[in-house]
This record gives structure tokens, C-alpha cells and sequence, in this order.
């Protein structure tokens, strides 16, 4: 079952990238792959593991979110949070995750592999692409308060922080 109507309430705005600046964390929608072009509904909405190269040839790693349920997905996303990295530095998603080794094989084997709501052989949703048939990728990029409540993230951490010293004075 797909519930990719449920993810374009928050997948979206989207940008066109080049295919060889995909980064591991960060979520795309992958239009033309080979010859085959996928459009709406049946739209590859993956979030990528990682990058490995395989008898000369780059692999992107991914799992395609499509049949992830939504609440699923932003689980994993608030484990993988680094709360070291402030909202102020969001550029992309990946921008704000813990950072893995380039191939993702620890992120697969310590967050995904065994999170069957998100990777299962019923999902049958692990997908390795090869990143010279990638024709058309875009990237999605949340805007910052829908990354925010996504991922609990408090936009006002230095505001919370004054008003919680005014009220501790004023007691």
C-alpha cells in the first residue's frame, strides 16, 4: 500500500539536483530512472543510506519511503536527529541527522535493519540505483517549520531560555 498521499502533505516544496550531489540522510524523488518515468502516486520517494562503488560503478543504497507509513519514517528521523545541530543551520535534512560512513553501513545496520516498520522484506522496499541511470532526481526540501515539527525541534531555543530566567527572577 502506498502512502505517498499522506507524505505530500509535508514533501514538499521540491528542487531539481544533479544527481551526483544526492546525499546520505536526505530525502528525493527520483522521476526518470533508465527509461522509466514515474509520475505522482507511483513517484520513487527514497531516502538514502548511502553511496558505494561497485566494479567501477556508483550504487546509491536507498529505501523507498512509498510504502513506509508516514509515522514510521519520522520515528527513524528523530532517532537519527543530531541534537547538537541547531534548526538555525538547516539546509537539508541531512544537514540536521548524525553523520555515518559514506557506503551507510552503519546507519542500515544500527537504525534500519531491523526497524521492520520502516525495512522488511514484506515492505520489499530496499532499492540500489545506479547513479548513471538517474536522469531526473529532486531533492525535497522541507521548509524549516515543518522540519521543525517533524522533528520536535524548538525554533526558539534562546527565546524559551530568557523567558524561563525572567520568570525565575521574578519568583
Amino acid at each position: 500500500m502506498s502512502f505517498i498521499g499522506q507524505y505530500l502533505q509535508f514533501l514538499k516544496p521540491e528542487k531539481r539536483v544533479p544527481k551526483a550531489q544526492m546525499k546520505q540522510g536526505n530525502i528525493y524523488r527520483i522521476v526518470r530512472y533508465g527509461g522509466d518515468t514515474t509520475r505522482g502516486i507511483n513517484a520513487r520517494y527514497v531516502f538514502v543510506i548511502g553511496r558505494v562503488v561497485d566494479k567501477g560503478q556508483i550504487k546509491i543504497h536507498c529505501i523507498k519511503i512509498n510504502e513506509v507509513r508516514p509515522p514510521a519514517l519520522i520515528n527513524l528521523l528523530r532517532e537519527l536527529r543530531d541534537t547538537s545541530k541547531k534548526i538555525k543551520d538547516y539546509t537539508d535534512l541531512a544537514s540536521l541527522l548524525k553523520s555515518f560512513d559514506k557506503e551507510g553501513k552503519r546507519l542500515f545496520e544500527g537504525f534500519i535493519k531491523n526497524n521492520r516498520a520502516v525495512y522488511s522484506y514484506k515492505l520489499g522496499n530496499y532499492r540500489t540505483y545506479f547513479l548513471e541511470k538517474l536522469q531526473y532526481v529532486s531533492e525535497v526540501v522541507l521548509e524549516t517549520e515543518e522540519i521543525g515539527k517533524l522533528l520536535n525541534i524548538d525554533f526558539n531555543e534562546s527565546a524559551q531560555k530568557v523567558i524561563k530566567e525572567d520568570r525565575s527572577e521574578n519568583d
